[in-house]
């Protein structure tokens, strides 16, 4: 669903415009930036990592999604491209990743989809970015956390854990996607988690890039956040952990799981949940006087 909000609180001559929530899943809404404006704050929630099913003792819980915020300087009138991150599907639910760059994973109860990112893009480039969590996978009894999605966001992705709490499928960074676990799979790659369709696979977290993929014995890897683009400033990118999203006590985040990773369980895992984008718009800089 996208909301728009006419607000018209000022402070030193700089003026709140409009806000607009965008917190169902799209792989490209558009954003008409209000004709006075000069620039917008913006915060970004991913989507979660789906949590594995029936397989081993064991069922790893979907990583939560990252978050991210930029003030993003604009031109008034220009288009630009909002995306919000899908939660990754549950093997029992397809497997498939969530809307924005979630890797697939395997179809059966095991597997499991990665969460896919959310963010601000002006055409073809990312101006911010929240990475998705990695999907969980399953296995032997182990140490606490093991068979577990790392989180999507901060610079570089939370990798997912192994049976030992050791890394598996590894978090993408700010120039390479995260390596693969196992055999059978994809390592992350620019926006995009890896996907592991064969038997137990489990798909990476989209991101700026994406993480890696894993197979049986281990979670995958979250993908990383951008906040890094010419002209951004008061930027913050913040890594989830597992399975909850990152920044989930902020005043704008609006509850509901949103963004958090899905709990593995026996017999079907539970899907990861969607993320989320607000976007104040202002006349001037808010910073400057006080209204951020």
């Amino acid at each position: 669903m996208t909301m728009l909000s006419f607000i018209g609180a000022a402070g030193g001559g700089v003026q709140l415009l409009e806000t607009h929530t965008y917190s169902s899943a799209t792989s490209g809404t558009t954003y008409n930036v209000h004709a006075s404006a000069q620039y917008i704050f913006i915060k970004c929630w991913g989507g979660g990592g789906a949590g594995a099913g029936t397989g081993g003792a064991q069922k790893g819980d979907g990583g939560g999604g990252g978050y991210s915020e930029a003030l993003v300087a604009v031109t008034g009138s220009e288009s630009l491209t909002v995306r919000v991150g899908g939660g990754g599907n549950a093997g029992s639910n397809g497997g498939t990743g969530g809307t924005n760059g979630g890797g697939n994973g395997d179809t059966d109860a095991d597997g499991s989809g990665g969460g896919g990112y959310s963010g601000l893009f002006r055409g073809a480039t990312a101006l911010v970015i929240a990475g998705g969590g990695g999907g969980g996978g399953q296995g032997p009894s182990g140490a606490g956390d093991s068979y577990n999605g790392g989180g999507g966001g901060g610079t570089t992705g939370a990798d997912g854990k192994d049976n030992a709490g050791g890394s598996a499928g590894g978090g993408g960074t700010q120039s390479a996607g995260g390596s693969q676990h196992g055999t059978g799979g994809a390592d992350g790659s620019s926006l995009q988690g890896g996907s592991n369709t064969t038997d137990d696979g489990i798909g990476g977290g989209g991101g700026y890039y994406g993480g890696g993929s894993a197979d049986l014995g281990g979670g995958a890897g979250g993908g990383s956040g951008y906040v890094g683009a010419a002209g951004n400033t008061h930027t913050t990118t913040t890594q989830g952990s597992t399975p909850t999203v990152a920044n989930s006590g902020d005043s704008d985040y609006p509850g509901s799981n949103t963004g958090d990773g899905g709990a593995g369980s026996d017999p079907n895992g539970n899907d990861g949940n969607d993320g989320y984008v607000k976007i104040y718009s202002y006349s001037g800089d808010p910073f400057v006087y006080g209204l951020l």
